[in-house]
């Protein structure tokens, strides 16, 4: 059966409460959502693209079913999937979220006033820099390095921006060796896919998923596992179902190797998730 995506990328601004279009990377920037076609959507089944094309009565998806990405399949005739309602969306798709679920750096702190983050930011990690995120962001965006010490005025302004949206999570900068992924299904069930490996390019910025073929250590996949159906569990109590993914990494910690199995929650889509599912695709039937 044909189905309808909504390849809303920029989800995240959508849920922090901007405008945003969720036609406009596959219009404007076709380059970004192409990795998803063949892998994502299967072959034959429609993207809408701004073009006016009508999907009249075919099941739609979307890359996160957000209210706007939902009246984009309507309004071209398509059946647009259960989804949860937008508060779900927005209370699991923040870091606050997954802050709730424990941060993996020792000194990482979920801070909610520009005080609290001027006080770690003063405080010196093994590197010498911390890392800012806003609770919303994908792609890289949102976030900051700084140095330790005290705030410049340029970084207090993007803490006062990003606290308008509650909090801000302030970690120490690491030096990432491998980036790893594991990627789900809730419909209650889960459905688990197997360990991908991220290429990340600077910035945090995604370029290529592969299935991991013995980067990681048997720890190391155990850990993934473990975490993510930990994070399905805090899933369906939230209220949420559908597709989700944790992001992981390894890092050095003097002559030490240490392994965070989640750094980020992402409850949609995300540019690897086919990839680590294969043809586990529970999100098609």
């Amino acid at each position: 059966m044909r189905r309808v995506w909504v390849l809303n990328l920029e989800s995240d601004l959508e849920l922090a409460g901007e405008s945003v279009d969720p036609l406009a990377v596959v219009r404007d920037r076709p380059a970004l959502a192409a990795p998803l076609l063949g892998t994502l959507v299967p072959r034959g089944d429609l993207v809408l693209d701004g073009s006016g094309v009508r999907a009249d009565d075919l099941p739609g998806r979307a890359f996160s079913p957000t209210p706007r990405a939902l009246e984009r399949l309507r309004s071209a005739g398509a059946r647009p999937p259960s989804a949860p309602p937008l508060e779900v969306l927005q209370r699991v798709a923040s870091r606050a979220f997954s802050a709730e679920l424990g941060l993996g750096l020792p000194g990482a702190r979920l801070a909610k006033s520009l005080a609290e983050v001027a006080d770690v930011v003063r405080q010196a990690p093994r590197s010498g820099s911390w890392l800012l995120r806003r609770v919303y962001g994908f792609a890289g965006k949102g976030r900051l390095l700084v140095r330790a010490g005290e705030l410049t005025p340029g970084g207090a302004r993007f803490v006062s921006r990003a606290l308008e949206l509650g909090a801000v999570l302030v970690e120490p900068w690491v030096e990432i060796e491998l980036d790893a992924s594991m990627h789900g299904f809730l419909a209650p069930e889960v459905t688990l896919g197997v360990p991908t490996i991220a290429e990340v390019g600077a910035g945090g910025v995604w370029r290529a998923s592969r299935v991991e073929t013995g980067e990681l250590s048997g720890e190391e996949v155990s850990a993934l596992e473990v975490e993510a159906r930990r994070v399905a569990d805090a899933l369906r109590r939230a209220g949420y179902s559908g597709p989700f993914g944790i992001d992981g990494f390894r890092h050095r910690e003097g002559e030490a190797r240490r392994f965070v199995a989640r750094c980020d929650l992402n409850p949609r889509y995300t540019m690897g998730w086919a990839v680590g599912m294969g043809d586990r695709r529970p999100d098609l039937d």
